[in-house]
């Protein structure tokens, strides 16, 4: 459901200008954000109501009620779209084809990507949550950065289960409702890493790739120099600054914009680039046009240009 509104927020996003969404407080909410909002909901009873809009944020809620977890009594949705909330917006605007939908163009059935919910306890004790899609022999988890969660990653796990791939999205420690153990360090989440990459092995995946973005990247090449034999591939997105990858035997995707700054106005690019210097091969290094950071830049020009490396780096021999 939120991935094909996503495809109609972006054709009325590109379609509408900026006054006319103020006059209607209508700012279309992108898919990783409302993912990330449905994530915040309570467990507990009582009734819930869902307002007008495109219908992102109705949608990721949805999802995850329907995924278990959540007792609301009542439930009363409201998706409305903005076409017949803003009309206006419709001039020059096309119908979604299936072409648009890489879902619908796969010609998988929902059931191909059936999410299912998971768990699993780290080395030190950790309770972590995951969201698990598809059934193929290559697994791939997927780490989330200090601003999202593990349903952020949706969109981008259904692609890569349309590749053939098995794909385990997780919450670190300290996100949804994956926790630390009483004596555990809510720091050690290059261990939650190490713990999905041993789910997927223990349940058939015959190799295993992490892409991790921003904070989970950092926590991703801090696993993979743990461990060096553990993680066959390993992506990160606008990360590791932090962990010299020397020992990691995993092949890796160093990817980011260029001009992506921490604090006031310092650019991540020089720090990571030296780490890419220094770490042992085989390796990649990309750098995209733009300045959004890790999984923001999904959501710019450069979302599927940074989805077609990712995969084509994932299918190499």
């Amino acid at each position: 459901m939120l991935s094909e509104i996503e495809q109609d927020r972006l054709q009325v996003s590109k379609n509408t200008d900026a006054r006319k969404k103020s006059q209607f407080g209508q700012f279309l909410t992108p898919a990783a954000t409302a993912d990330f909002m449905g994530g915040l909901f309570p467990h507990t009873d009582g009734d819930c109501r869902s307002g007008a809009g495109i219908g992102s944020p109705s949608a990721a809620f949805l999802e995850r009620w329907r995924s278990g977890g959540l007792t609301f009594r009542p439930l009363s949705a409201l998706l409305v779209a903005v076409m017949v909330m803003l009309p206006s917006c419709q001039s020059g605007q096309r119908a979604v084809s299936k072409a648009d939908n890489p879902v619908a163009a796969s010609g998988n059935s929902p059931k191909a990507f059936a999410q299912e919910r998971i768990t699993f306890s780290t080395r030190d004790g950790a309770l972590i949550y995951g969201d698990l899609y598809g059934s193929g022999a290559h697994g791939v988890v997927l780490v989330h950065g200090g601003r999202f969660n593990k349903e952020s990653w949706r969109n981008q796990a259904l692609r890569l289960v349309d590749a053939g791939l098995r794909i385990l999205a997780i919450d670190l420690r300290g996100y949804g409702e994956s926790r630390a153990a009483a004596s555990a360090s809510e720091d050690a989440r290059y261990l939650d890493v190490l713990g999905a990459v041993e789910y997927l092995r223990q349940n058939g995946a015959a190799t295993v790739s992490v892409v991790g973005a921003s904070m989970g990247g950092d926590y991703a090449a801090e696993a993979a120099e743990a461990d060096p034999d553990k993680i066959d591939r390993l992506v990160l997105l606008a990360a590791g600054a932090y962990t010299p990858l020397i020992k990691s035997k995993a092949r890796k995707l160093f990817i980011m914009s260029r001009d992506d700054i921490i604090g006031e106005n310092t650019p991540r690019l020089p720090r990571i680039r030296s780490r890419y210097e220094a770490a042992s091969d085989p390796k990649e290094f990309i750098v995209l046009e733009g300045s959004a950071h890790a999984q923001f830049l999904f959501e710019t020009d450069q979302g599927e240009r940074l989805m077609q490396e990712i995969l084509r780096f994932l299918s190499l021999p």
